[in-house]
């Protein structure tokens, strides 16, 4: 998988704000996402769950899991995308 994070900064607010947007329609409320994934910018460019320090509930780590899957087989256009069809 190439890494998509040519422009790191934007790049890696349009995934943010993807992973946002995806888990607040899930469960219809506003959900913290602090510490809960991070982003290989350097690497493989993978979004990755990390659930060490994170507030989330079991339900919440896995709708995440499978979103930070989703994210990764997507391109940034496609990204881009999606979140302009949430507004």
């Amino acid at each position: 998988m190439n890494n998509l994070f040519k422009n790191r900064s934007n790049d890696m607010n349009a995934v943010n704000e993807w992973l946002q947007l995806k888990m607040n329609s899930q469960f219809n409320e506003e959900i913290d996402l602090t510490n809960s994934y991070t982003i290989d910018v350097d690497g493989s460019g993978l979004v990755l769950p990390t659930h060490k320090g994170s507030s989330l509930n079991d339900g919440q780590k896995s709708y995440l899991e499978t979103f930070c899957r989703a994210v990764n087989e997507l391109t940034l256009e496609q990204v881009k995308e999606q979140i302009n069809s949430f507004q």
